[in-house]
């Protein structure tokens, strides 16, 4: 049984299951049972309209961008002429390893947790036995994409482990897919001035292996959107569902990229490094990632894009910041996938102030808990998740009157809380208290 997975009809949508073209025509919203398969399918239509754009010579400019951000166009099917998966989409026929079909997903332990008994909040006694067809498919993708890890030679890919996407989407909550996924997605001419190749595109499932490093000087720069660090061969049962796959570690691997939807930071490493996911996104990340305040970070490519060049014309947009949380091969990971705002015009000094004040409470915050339990540090990070939406509100009307006082309150009041909550000595709390 072979799937295309650019034309079958597989992916579950508001009104039914779709291919990805009708998807991007008729639906407004994904229906996978899991927050991960959805987010997977939106960068997996990002990633077809992309190389359709690119390798088909579609949508040639700004002025053709533009006319299509409301209403797909009406060949829309003929932008994927001549792309093809082939008869192994997103597997790779040399994978030999037995294993449950469950192994696809970041939940399920890997052998190794399992044989240190270091599973103990995976749950792995409810993970599927068996999977549909396209269940699997998405799977597949989503443990490519996000570099879930797996142990022992399963590399993270071209963005490295727990990644942050970013992603702009319309403020309306009812914008179609299309809308959602077009204004990711670059002209041909920005493409190709941004991410400069001359070598031929080819979707990387269907190359063979190679011992050098997959790098934008000797792959095509669309690869990164179809990246496959991983290698997975399904096998279909009689019935179409799927138990059983192959695996095997050491797949393509990637280095030097820039992926279009990925912040990066300077490291002290003297490197840049991909922005990673957190269980919450803080007012230093969203600054980086939405003004571009932090000069030691990249906003990504296509954020940069509409700060510099406003394409949206005057529509109000959204980011929306989405990837796995995830600790070692032997931790539970977290699906985090958040909205923030978006404003056009920011008073950067005010900001910059702003943020800096609140990262020398919580700092302070993180100092005194940790005193309590050391374990408590971490707890800090509550300062953000009880004024974020102070924060948001301030940043749009440029009114930062008493945002001082109002931190030291707010961290008062969690440490209070956490102090009582831990029995710790009252005397100690209140000399705490009056430093915060």
């Amino acid at each position: 049984m072979v799937m295309d997975i650019f034309r079958d009809a597989w992916i579950p949508t508001d009104v039914g299951t779709l291919s990805p073209v009708d998807a991007l025509i008729r639906a407004k919203r994904l229906a996978w049972p899991r927050g991960d398969w959805n987010a997977t399918t939106i960068l997996f239509l990002h990633a077809l309209m992309q190389t359709a754009v690119v390798i088909n010579n579609r949508c040639q400019d700004r002025r053709a961008w533009i006319s299509q951000l409301d209403t797909p166009p009406a060949d829309l099917l003929t932008w994927i002429d001549g792309l093809d998966a082939g008869p192994l989409p997103w597997q790779c026929a040399t994978a030999k390893d037995r294993c449950p079909v469950a192994s696809l997903l970041p939940e399920t332990p890997g052998e190794n947790a399992l044989k240190k008994s270091s599973d103990i909040l995976t749950w792995h006694q409810h993970a599927p036995s068996s999977l549909s067809y396209p269940e699997t498919m998405i799977a597949v993708i989503s443990n490519q994409f996000w570099g879930i890890p797996g142990g022992r030679g399963y590399r993270e890919g071209c963005r490295g482990r727990s990644p942050m996407t970013t992603m702009v989407e319309p403020q309306d909550v009812d914008a179609s897919l299309w809308q959602r996924v077009w204004l990711n997605v670059f002209p041909k001419d920005g493409w190709e001035a941004r991410y400069k190749s001359g070598n031929t595109f080819e979707f990387p499932w269907k190359r063979p292996l190679t011992a050098t490093a997959v790098t934008p000087a000797n792959s095509h720069s669309l690869e990164m959107l179809w990246q496959t660090p991983r290698r997975w061969r399904i096998i279909v049962n009689d019935d179409g569902g799927v138990t059983q796959v192959f695996q095997e570690g050491n797949g393509r691997n990637y280095s030097g990229w820039e992926f279009p939807l990925t912040g990066f930071f300077f490291a002290s490493t003297k490197e840049w490094v991909e922005m990673k996911m957190n269980p919450h996104i803080g007012f230093k990340e969203w600054a980086s990632i939405a003004a571009g305040l932090n000069e030691r970070a990249r906003v990504p490519a296509v954020v940069n894009r509409f700060l510099q060049d406003r394409l949206w014309r005057g529509q109000p947009i959204r980011l929306r910041c989405f990837g796995w949380a995830l600790g070692d091969a032997a931790a539970v990971g977290t699906w985090v996938d958040t909205v923030v705002p978006f404003y056009e015009n920011v008073d950067h000094a005010q900001l910059q102030e702003a943020i800096s004040m609140a990262e020398k409470v919580r700092s302070n915050l993180a100092g005194h808990l940790k005193g309590i339990q050391k374990y408590l540090a971490g707890e800090s990070v509550k300062l953000y998740q009880l004024l974020e939406t102070d924060f948001y509100q301030r940043v749009s009307t440029t009114d930062w009157a008493g945002w001082e006082k109002t931190l030291r309150t707010t961290a008062r009041d969690i440490f209070w809380n956490i102090a009582t909550l831990h029995r710790h000595d009252m005397i100690e709390t209140a000399k705490a208290m009056s430093k915060l």
